[in-house]
């Protein structure tokens, strides 16, 4: 048979296959409708269809997302691929072939190459031994791909299924392709049809291009392809190009195949059968949008497309080594030691003779950087049996994660493990390693959290477990007094004096600051300092004065459980000589919760002042907020008495946070980078295309928890493809939490750590409003695949939305949000166009 032959036969296949795409698409319709978005959906899809025709990008995370592309692009994708690629395909003479297809989608160089396929065994043909791995970021088009549309053209096309058999079934991988796995392959081919149309890699041209080069020769260095068949449109030609540039021709050859005239031409009658049908049962679902009407005709015709093919001169003789990485998939990390640093989080691990500050944003790898810090320290030691390294956070969670890591990477013949105990006698998250050879009994390595320094290392009395409430109600009889004194009858004060406030005063200035309260009123009264309450003038600072004096007197002389009073009474002790534990190093993780007497209790702790090192990012300090600054932390170095510059380490891009749903927070980032000033410390976060599949982030309301959790309930078992296991409510929402049987949380527990789906319940106030922004930053950030977003339109304002949100709500970028159905979509609209109530006071 010529090649020739190949191509008139193709030509015939035409019905067959508009058939075959037909059948999927009446199977996934059967299968899903009673769905009860699936109406709303299906609009919201056929709306997105046509980003892809204006260059724009289509996100792929909607559950009928791949229905709706089917019947429109499918059988485009599969005429482009053979009239570009069927004679590379049909005259090779390779006796295997690995077909690698990044961006997969539902399949379409699949059923290219199985058309190819099929055709030469009938003739009776040589064929190669063909394997297909089908890598994309999302599993719903990969599972219409393998469970609708392979069904039924295999039914046609029966010499597929020697492609896909027991012993070499098709793969579907759900990753993005610039990422790891570990695969064997014989005679690797690279295929990616459309995957240089996107332009959600970067904002700036320049990035995106040197990232889509730098993917591509990551993927030949580790994967040595014999042939890659690249195909895209004609407006990003030049993006194959420079992919092409970087390939040695010496080495490759490089062929640019320009096919204006498609194999395949017409309509696809049975197709548009189905969009017909689907117009008349949902008129009012696609009647807002005419003219982008799922009534329009699909064809077989795709315009404006070029194909590129470089194949090596030279093929190699033998099969890459299954123990090399090739970038497929960037997974949670579950065993640390297979976790591979780049050259920035590799720099900022090395162990130098100074204080050392890691920086970046949610995702970007800094808790992992401090566990290989450590390693690299204890390495040069030799396992110092004398060495002492002290690792503290404000997350008892992150620190059990810590702890797990450090067990992973460090060598276990020479070290043992001791986990502090509860008041129970359950394994707790603090913990000790002690290196072989140590007689001491002190710990090696001692894991503590922040607010258990005071009671382990400096014996500070505890008096009993902290009560908020006590706190409250301690401070709201003192500012009555301090009214009544001052004959103050309005409101006029109340940004101030409530016991929130005050309670960040104490915080942050008469504990943060250092300022006190024993003779210390006129030192508070001209105190410089930054972020709330920078503005208040002398007077309004007097009223606080006379409410935080008394505060502070009452709650050590009648011995209340306070967190900050013990920090105090610590610093106190070391600041006297009365503590004589010592480090080697401190290493403090979340450093942007730390005030500047904190700082200054680790230099107390420290044997040389350069041993500092600490990571974080000021865009989550929900502490602090823009009190948190670098220059407290610049301040507090040089009290410690370090002689040495600090070394600045920042890291970028978020390799955890799905890339969604990072395009949708970036704004929220923006925002809390512009009330930094610019700081690097406050990273804009920023989207890296090797980050882990996830939707974007999905909006859903209802009128209390009972209409939440049915929705939820939905979206879970919709979103299950994504293999969601480890999920949380923040903030703290146990009514919410009852009725969806998913654990609920505190941002606080939770910062540093990942959960695969996320639900923000919005109904649940935030103490400081002033750090609205930081807060919302935080929640969003902790998804490492899912993120809902739950909204309350609850005529009860205790019970609905809390007004602190409407302005972070509206930083979201809205075409990255997937509205669940119309309410939800109504509800947000609602939502962001209030104006927030938060008191001009409260900004500063």
């Amino acid at each position: 048979m010529k090649q020739e032959e190949l191509i008139a036969w193709l030509d015939t296949q035409k019905a067959t296959l508009d058939s075959v795409i037909a059948k999927a698409g009446v199977d996934f319709y059967e299968a899903n409708k009673s769905r009860t978005n699936f109406a709303f959906d299906l609009g919201e899809c056929q709306i997105e269809s046509y980003l892809l025709a204006n260059n724009m990008d289509l996100c792929y995370d909607r559950p009928n997302t791949p229905f709706v592309y089917s019947l429109w692009y499918h059988a485009r994708r599969v005429n482009t691929f053979l009239t570009h690629f069927a004679s590379v395909i049909f005259n090779s003479p390779d006796k295997e072939i690995d077909f690698f297809d990044l961006g997969a989608g539902t399949g379409a160089v699949q059923w290219a190459v199985g058309l190819i396929y099929h055709k030469m065994r009938e003739a009776g043909l040589p064929t190669p031994k063909i394997r297909i791995i089908n890598i994309d970021t999302s599993p719903f088009m990969l599972a219409y791909s393998k469970d609708y549309l392979w069904k039924h053209f295999i039914e046609h096309y029966p010499y597929c299924k020697e492609i896909d058999n027991a012993n070499s079934p098709i793969e579907y991988d759900v990753n993005s392709w610039s990422n790891q796995r570990k695969i064997a392959v014989k005679n690797p081919w690279i295929t990616a049809s459309y995957l240089f149309d996107i332009s959600d890699t970067s904002d700036n041209e320049f990035h995106y291009k040197e990232a889509v080069v730098k993917g591509f020769n990551d993927i030949v260095k580790s994967f040595s392809p014999a042939k890659m068949l690249l195909l895209t449109s004609k407006s990003k030609e030049y993006l194959v190009d420079e992919v092409a540039k970087s390939f040695n021709k010496d080495f490759y050859l490089i062929e640019k195949i320009r096919e204006n005239s498609l194999l395949l031409k017409g309509r696809l009658d049975r197709v548009n059968q189905l969009r017909s049908h689907l117009h008349s049962l949902y008129k009012d679902v696609f009647e807002s949008y005419k003219e982008l009407s799922i009534q329009n005709a699909a064809t077989w015709n795709d315009i404006s497309f070029v194909g590129t093919v470089i194949s090596k001169r030279q093929a190699t003789i033998f099969s890459i080594d299954p123990t090399e990485t090739i970038r497929l998939s960037n997974p949670s990390i579950k065993v640390r030691r297979e976790v591979e640093l780049n050259d920035e989080q590799k720099k900022a691990a090395r162990n130098i003779e100074r204080p050392s500050v890691i920086i970046g944003p949610a995702g970007c790898g800094k808790s992992i950087v401090i566990t290989e810090r450590i390693l690299n320290i204890v390495k040069q030691s030799g396992y110092n049996p004398n060495l002492r390294i002290l690792l503290t956070t404000f997350n008892k969670e992150l620190l059990g994660q810590l702890a797990i890591w450090l067990n992973d990477i460090l060598d276990h013949t020479k070290f043992r493990l001791v986990y502090d105990r509860t008041y129970f006698g359950s394994q707790d998250k603090p913990c000790k390693f002690f290196f072989t050879g140590n007689e001491t009994g002190i710990a090696n390595i001692r894991l503590l959290h922040f607010d258990m320094l005071p009671k382990l290392i400096g014996q500070i009395p505890y008096w009993g477990i902290v009560d908020d409430n006590t706190h409250n109600n301690l401070l709201r009889s003192i500012i009555e007094e301090v009214k009544t004194v001052n004959r103050i009858t309005d409101d006029r004060y109340d940004t101030i004096l409530n016991p929130e406030f005050l309670l960040e005063e104490y915080q942050r200035v008469i504990y943060g600051l250092q300022v006190g309260v024993q003779d210390s009123k006129e030192e508070y009264l001209n105190v410089s300092r930054k972020g709330r309450g920078t503005k208040l003038d002398k007077d309004r600072r007097e009223l606080v004065w006379q409410c935080l004096k008394p505060y502070a007197h009452t709650i050590y002389s009648k011995q209340i459980p306070s967190f900050t009073l013990r920090r105090q009474l610590f610093l106190s002790k070391l600041r006297r000589g009365e503590i004589n534990e010592i480090y080697d190093y401190i290493i403090v993780d979340e450093f942007q919760d730390c005030t500047k007497a904190d700082f200054e209790t680790f230099f107390h702790l420290l044997r040389d002042p350069n041993h500092l090192v600490i990571s974080g990012d000021l865009a989550q300090a929900v502490h602090l907020g823009r009190s948190a600054n670098i220059e407290t932390l610049r301040e507090a170095i040089r009290e410690g008495r370090s002689m040495n510059d600090i070394s600045w380490n920042y890291l970028e891009g978020s390799y955890r946070l799905p890339f969604r749903i990072c395009e949708a927070v970036r704004g929220i980032s923006e925002h809390i980078n512009l009330t930094f000033k610019g700081s690097k410390a406050a990273s804009i976060l920023t989207p890296y295309k090797g980050a882990p599949p996830g939707a974007r982030p999905i909006i859903v309301s209802g009128l209390n928890e009972e209409d939440i959790s049915t929705k939820i309930f939905e979206i879970i078992r919709t979103y299950e493809i994504y293999d969601l296991k480890l999920k949380c409510i923040l903030e703290k929402d146990d009514l919410l939490a009852s009725k969806t049987f998913i654990e609920s949380d505190s941002v606080l527990r939770l910062k540093g750590m990942e959960k695969h789906l996320v639900v923000w319940s919005t109904r649940k106030n935030i103490e400081s409003k002033k750090e609205r922004f930081e807060f919302v930053y935080t929640i969003l950030s902790r998804t490492s695949s899912i993120l809902i977003i739950a909204l309350y339109d609850n005529p009860d304002p205790h019970l609905s939305t809390q007004p602190v949100y409407y302005e972070p709500l509206k930083l979201l970028r809205r075409d990255r949000l997937i509205f669940w159905d119309k309410p939800s979509r109504i509800a947000f609209n609602k939502f962001t166009s209030f104006t927030s109530a938060i008191d001009m006071d409260d900004e500063e």
